[in-house]
């Protein structure tokens, strides 16, 4: 027992020396209470507030604040009959909750964030374990059901039944509903044995990305003559139709497909998170998508499949996968790719459309000196088997802008997840030699691990939160370099400031009325999004001014 302390205590003392020189803090970290052992995540980070929400216990909708590790429950499905589950969770553009569970049978849910129901449907099927769910920005919905291919579907759908031929029943078909959840258009998208794996709504359409399994040289359902590559590559092994290769779609918002196009030099499938719940290869910026896809390596035959100028363009695999992220227009044409040294999922960070790439490594991984950057959080392996990896990369496909590791001495898994200036982590560790989590922070809800029978060591789920660093006490630094959004505007009672910087200290909020008097005065925290509370405000129009000895901003805003 000695042996682990000191192996504690030494991890400890490493890692926050490490962390320490990041350009990335951790604010707060803490366990769950309930952790399944191994299960992986439903999870998702709110646009409007930034917060994190999770599902527990498969049941149960989670808020994690930005500000704080404390949880705050914000629906419950009360199931019927033979159990229930919560599948996804993603937003609206009002910061409501749509939900897709099953309790027993498929279920549809709009929550808004006090936990009320604003409609339930039975749409009949969802897809399992894919990103499945997604919505336009007037919030229409979308998604994935796979129904039996006997079906007929009406209305002019792109493919109005299954693939006959196919030995698989159960097909994909995507569905549109509008914001109200009325039913608008359903298309089948299925050939020979293919899946659906992940769908985007960008501005003008919807990226569907997904996997050709028993593809052939001649098969070019899902790419058109137009787009980055018609046919599969026909790279099989034994006997039939087994080419596997992904393949990337367009839709518009009526259901026509627009163009679609395979990727792959070799066989490829799409990277499976040891996380999430769902396939995450796929994400959208401004309209252009970003997919990260897996490679198989058949010696002699493997050809490089990036193009000049990518971050990393020689192979820096040394197993049976390569994995690339690549950038293709929304016309589907690709634009770049890039080998990576890792990765399982994709996601876009909201205020500087860089890329997140996260996963999981392995301590015996031979690039590891070259895993991390300069001000990563932690520069090297924790000491267990595993720990998550996560980096951002540039819009351009040609920079790796920070990389860190994030684990200690149990074997660790993980993904990162962006938000406002900041990341969430969000895993599960096991193999621990004491109960003391090294994942919390003193204000954790939840600091131990716990033991299970049968498995070795002690074991936990945890989140945690990285914000960048503040920008320091400098009273002369100028506010004009940093940008604001104020809302809601109108407002009832609280009134949100987010920041692209966490605001220097010494910054503080003055609130004037029409006439010029001060009535209020508050100081600025170390967060992304600082509150004020007006509700003791009459109602009309006052100036939010920011300031600071050397600058200021202001902003006009209604109490009703």
């Amino acid at each position: 027992m000695k042996k682990y302390t000191l192996l504690l205590i030494m991890t400890f003392f490493s890692y926050y020396s490490i962390y320490s020189q990041s350009s990335f803090i951790r604010k707060w970290g803490t366990m769950m209470q309930n952790p399944i052992f191994g299960s992986n995540f439903v999870v998702a980070v709110n646009p409007i507030n930034g917060n994190l929400y999770y599902v527990k216990n498969y049941l149960e909708i989670i808020e994690h604040n930005i500000n704080s590790p404390q949880e705050k429950s914000i629906y419950k499905i009360i199931p019927r009959s033979g159990g229930a589950i919560i599948q996804f969770i993603t937003f609206d553009s009002k910061g409501n909750i749509i939900i897709t569970a099953r309790d027993p049978a498929p279920l549809m849910l709009k929550i808004n964030l006090q936990g009320t129901v604003l409609f339930s449907l039975r749409p009949g099927s969802f897809s399992q374990n894919t990103t499945h769910i997604t919505l336009d920005k007037f919030d229409n919905i979308y998604f994935i059901q796979r129904i039996n291919k006997n079906n007929v579907l009406t209305g002019n759908p792109f493919q109005n039944t299954g693939d006959q031929s196919s030995i698989i029943n159960e097909q994909d078909v995507i569905t549109k509903l509008d914001k109200d959840g009325k039913h608008v258009w359903s298309t089948f998208y299925t050939k020979d044995h293919s899946y659906i794996r992940s769908i985007v709504a960008g501005d003008d359409g919807l990226y569907v990305y997904g996997e050709h399994m028993a593809s052939n040289s001649k098969s070019n359902y899902f790419g058109t003559p137009d787009s980055f590559q018609e046919y599969a590559t026909g790279l099989e092994t034994g006997v039939g139709n087994n080419a596997k290769n992904v393949f990337l779609s367009k839709f518009n918002f009526n259901g026509a497909r627009e163009w679609s196009t395979y990727f792959a030099i070799d066989r490829s499938l799409i990277p499976y998170s040891e996380v999430l719940n769902y396939y995450g290869g796929l994400t959208v910026i401004n309209n252009e998508p970003y997919i990260l896809t897996k490679h198989e390596i058949r010696p002699i035959m493997s050809r490089n499949p990036t193009t000049s100028g990518a971050f990393l363009t020689q192979q820096v695999s040394d197993s049976q996968f390569d994995i690339t992220v690549s950038k293709f227009s929304s016309k589907g044409k690709r634009e770049w790719t890039t080998f990576v040294y890792d990765g399982e999922a994709i996601n876009r960070s909201y205020d500087t459309n860089e890329l997140y790439i996260s996963g999981t490594t392995i301590s015996s991984n031979t690039f590891m000196p070259s895993l991390t950057t300069n001000d990563g959080y932690q520069k090297s392996f924790g000491g267990g088997r595993t720990d998550s990896y996560s980096f951002s990369l540039s819009p351009d496909g040609k920079n790796m802008n920070y990389s860190t590791l994030y684990g200690f001495t149990g074997t660790d898994f993980g993904v990162t997840i962006p938000t406002f200036k900041g990341y969430y982590t969000i895993g599960y560790s096991f193999i621990n030699p004491s109960e003391n989590s090294p994942f919390v922070t003193d204000d954790a809800s939840y600091k131990t691990l716990l033991l299970r029978p049968g498995i070795a060591g002690y074991y936990g789920s945890y989140i945690s939160y990285f914000m960048k660093k503040s920008l320091g006490t400098s009273d002369n630094y100028n506010l004009k370099n940093i940008s604001f959004s104020v809302f809601p505007n109108p407002t009832v009672d609280i009134l949100n400031i987010r920041s692209t910087e966490i605001l220097p200290e010494g910054t503080l909020f003055r609130i004037y009325d029409v006439v010029g008097k001060t009535v209020l005065i508050e100081k600025t925290k170390a967060v992304e999004v600082n509150q004020i509370n007006v509700s003791m405000l009459n109602t009309g129009t006052y100036i939010l001014q920011i300031t600071n000895a050397s600058s200021n901003k202001s902003f006009k805003f209604i109490k009703k």
